[in-house]
């Protein structure tokens, strides 16, 4: 599984495996239920390509959750979705220390965490962190 083949869908809970393109969409496959969805081109969102905001710059989602998960292989928890605005902006600024504050919200912490927690209970997420992305 490559980074460019995971989605997010608009409306729909999860993360998504592209299994199929047409000129309009894509059929999707659900990491959670193995559910298939067609979703119009408009609906998705792949993940190499959600970015966060720095100070200076900014880190697309691949190079986070490569450091997320080196951050857990030094036997540090990663906090949930529903954890605390505190603890989810403490963990962050040990993972990106110059996120731009301005711009990357609680509510954009809690969707990482729980995509990362997602892409752990299906098996991937140390397949995918490491990956080489040019």
């Amino acid at each position: 599984m490559k980074w460019e083949e995971i989605i997010s869908v608009t409306g729909k809970p999860g993360l998504y495996v592209i299994k199929g393109q047409s000129k309009s969409g894509v059929l999707a496959e659900s990491l959670i239920d193995k559910k298939k969805v067609f979703a119009p081109v408009y609906h998705i969102s792949a993940l190499n390509n959600i970015a966060v905001y720095t100070d200076d710059d900014e880190i697309y989602l691949p190079e986070i959750f490569k450091k997320i998960f080196e951050y857990e292989q030094k036997g540090n928890e990663i906090p949930g979705k529903k954890s605390s605005k505190q603890i989810l902006t403490g963990f962050f600024k040990e993972i990106i220390p110059h996120y731009d504050e301005t711009r990357f919200y609680p509510s954009h912490m809690k969707k990482i965490t729980g995509w990362y927690h997602l892409l752990k209970n299906a098996d991937v997420i140390k397949e995918l962190a490491e990956q080489k992305n040019d």
